[in-house]
């Protein structure tokens, strides 16, 4: 072609999808970099009491809400323009060039940051916002410079060294990606180990074939594979109130406040309330009644809660594994990480599974039965009817599950549909949307009329949506919402919001510019939407609570979608290079490795309180873990005192008056097998939104006879 000319459609060679997908995510991150700064230095902070550190969390949700709803459509619409406007002019040649020049500057310019802390202006906000403007002035400039009409020599010429600025840029991208790792965190004999793992599996990828098993075995491998994850989860431990110290101590009394929250309310639906009747939880219906149900069939208290909830949520994890393997990925990869999510998610938790039920199934879990149901639906399309049905059935369970279940379904049947809504045909996709629309609220309408006849039916009054809605009020706009955290500086919540951004660009890309590849993967690409639209969704918890001990509660969705990409990335055969490939392999190893040297030391201890270890012979024994969880050990002294009390002078009775410190009454009405008489089910959580529970408890004083007065 002469120099200078402009290119003909003939002659133009598409963009790869690689170029597009790494300027929209540079692009959204050099955004953020600029808007972060600018929009934490102008919020003022909230002081909560002197005893509790100030934050700005509205900062943060706005921050949350621009990244997710404005930056990552605005630059998945505009990116792909810019990128076929340069491509079309008679710079296009350099396009790929200047992606990777653009992605290495911002991969430096945080590393650079990150690492400067000890220089003068050290790594905080105002370094970042230096960083941000600079890298978007550079971008900016080279992006308009390249799309103009006239031949850019500058860039054309980077041309022939796409390769080796890509190489650059790759490494740049990894020391920016392990930049929120706190190094001294990390178990160093775990890491030299878990990096001759990685270079083994990557020396081997392309140059071992493992023989394929024959599918009934492949069956057996699956059923092991669930079986261990269901017992590496729960903990059998949850409260060691046996072995003392100040820090077990303040874990038993965290753990036990936060698990009486649930307790309480569970304990008066077992003597016979009614939620929106005459009691109410801050965590929603559902989730109340499904506890009280089990605790039908045992007996209640705290461990019996915890394990509750951590067999639940071994149940997800599990499901997580079923779903990878339903989209496609291989045995032995999707072994390996769910393998990395228990040691990660599960045993490197600061409090063990089922101790915060705030973080657990019951609160985060529901939205992974949407996920499974349309990945089986994919995966097998005879089923696809039933599919559909049953993830609307979980849709309209949502509405009287809680308000953070409900979001976070939502969330995750929007971003399905967003998905499905690609594949239809251009001029029946309005139509389609009003469909499926219309059935969301249909199974909202169904499932709020049926609980209504229900509770009608079981206590002879209409549900009072407006106790619950009191709560959502108190505590999204009163003071009492005031209560949250920031997020730490260099929080890794960074890299699994990062990975859902990369996740949902990645899937638009292909969603818009392959349809055919998608439809062939559409149990991949089910997957890849509603794991991604779950794990945004999820991520806004760790937003408003931005505590790291949470972080792992919200990352489950982020390791299935990073193993999805991967199994694509190693299946993807002529298309990507086998050094790609295997670039791409030793990258997701060298995480793994960190993930696991970083859990490691809490790892090595927690693990010996799972039900698996418990299982395998020589350790403590089984029936000794269900006998403590069955007659546990006094939490809160004097509970038991109280509790004999109470069936001293209280024979019989299944109602009873109960006033001490709180956590004591929850657990003396728990010991002493009875519900309050008062309507005070936790005194704790009903001193922070008093209006629900004053009539019920001016109801129960006015009962009290002359002899308990």
């Amino acid at each position: 072609m002469p120099e200078g000319s402009a290119p003909t459609p003939e002659s133009r060679v598409e963009t790869p999808p690689g170029i597009v997908f790494a300027l929209v995510l540079a692009l959204i991150i050099g955004s953020f970099m600029v808007v972060m700064p600018l929009v934490r230095l102008a919020t003022d902070p909230v002081v909560i009491s002197p005893d509790l550190p100030s934050h700005k969390q509205n900062a943060e949700t706005l921050l949350y809400f621009l990244t997710f709803v404005v930056f990552l459509p605005f630059w998945l619409w505009q990116g792909p323009k810019i990128v076929d406007l340069i491509s079309r002019g008679s710079s296009g040649a350099g396009l790929g060039a200047l992606a990777g020049v653009l992605t290495g500057l911002l991969a430096a310019s945080i590393a650079l940051v990150r690492v400067s802390a000890n220089l003068p202006w050290g790594a905080g906000i105002r370094a970042i916002l230096l960083a941000g403007v600079i890298w978007s002035l550079i971008a900016g400039a080279a992006l308009f410079r390249a799309s103009r009409g006239t031949e850019w020599r500058a860039l054309t010429s980077l041309a022939g060294q796409e390769s080796r600025i890509w190489i650059s840029a790759g490494a740049l991208t990894a020391v920016a990606a392990v930049s929120p790792v706190r190094y001294g965190h990390v178990d160093t004999l775990a890491l030299v180990l878990g990096l001759l793992v990685a270079a083994l599996i990557t020396f081997s990828y392309g140059r071992v074939n493992l023989p394929d098993i024959p599918r009934g075995w492949k069956l057996v491998v699956n059923a092991v594979v669930v079986l261990l994850v269901l017992l590496a989860v729960p903990d059998m431990v949850i409260l060691a109130v046996e072995r003392g110290g100040i820090d077990n101590a303040f874990a038993v009394n965290i753990i036990q406040f936060h698990q009486n929250l649930w307790l309480g309310a569970a304990s008066q639906v077992t003597g016979g309330s009614a939620l929106l009747v005459d009691t109410v939880s801050q965590y929603g219906i559902a989730p109340i009644y499904l506890i009280a149900g089990f605790f039908k069939l045992t007996e209640i208290n705290h461990l019996t809660l915890g394990i509750f909830d951590g067999v639940l949520s071994a149940g997800v994890f599990a499901t997580g594994y079923l779903v990878l393997r339903a989209a496609g990925v291989r045995t032995l990869l999707a072994t390996f990480a769910l393998a990395i999510g228990v040691v990660a998610l599960v045993w490197d938790l600061t409090y063990p599974m089922g101790g915060l039920l705030q973080h657990g199934a019951l609160r985060f879990g529901l939205p992974m039965l949407v996920v499974a149901f349309q990945v089986a639906g994919a995966r097998w399309p005879r089923f696809g009817r039933a599919s559909n049905f049953a993830s609307l059935a979980v849709v309209g369970l949502s509405s009287i599950w809680a308000l953070e279940a409900f979001i976070y379904v939502s969330v995750t049947w929007f971003a399905l549909l967003l998905l499905r809504l690609s594949w239809e045909p251009a001029g029946g996709r309005m139509r389609w949307m009003l469909r499926r629309v219309a059935e969301v609220v249909a199974a909202w309408v169904f499932t709020q009329v049926l609980f209504a006849l229900l509770t009608l039916l079981a206590s002879g009054s209409l549900p009072d949506w407006g106790l619950y809605l009191s709560y959502l009020r108190d505590f999204l706009t009163g003071d009492i919402g005031d209560l949250t955290y920031d997020f730490t500086p260099w929080s890794r919540g960074f890299i699994v919001a990062g990975v859902y951004v990369a996740s949902a660009i990645g899937l638009t890309l292909i969603a818009t510019s392959a349809s055919g590849y998608a439809l062939a993967k559409k149990p991949a690409m089910v997957a890849l939407a509603t794991l991604t639209g779950y794990g945004i969704g999820l991520f806004s918890y760790y937003d408003n609570r931005s505590l790291d001990h949470v972080l792992p509660y919200v990352s489950l969705p982020a390791l299935l979608v990073a193993t999805i990409w991967l199994s694509l990335w190693l299946d993807a055969g002529p298309r990507i290079s086998l050094l790609y490939r295997r670039t791409g392999l030793a990258a997701a190893c060298v995480g793994a490795a960190m993930l696991v040297s970083v859990a490691m030391p809490a790892a090595a201890t927690r693990s010996k309180d799972s039900l698996l270890a418990y299982v395998i012979p020589g350790g403590t024994s089984l029936s000794s873990g269900f006998d403590r969880i069955r007659n546990p050990p006094e939490f809160t002294p004097g509970a038991s005192e109280g509790a004999s009390l109470v069936e001293q002078y209280m024979p019989g009775r299944s109602k009873v008056a109960v006033l001490t410190k709180p956590d004591l009454d929850t657990e003396i009405h728990i010991r002493s097998d009875t519900i309050s008489s008062l309507g005070i089910f936790d005194a704790n959580e009903q001193s922070w939104v008093p209006g629900p529970h004053e009539g019920t408890v001016d109801e129960g004083v006015a009962e009290l006879g002359p002899a308990m007065s």
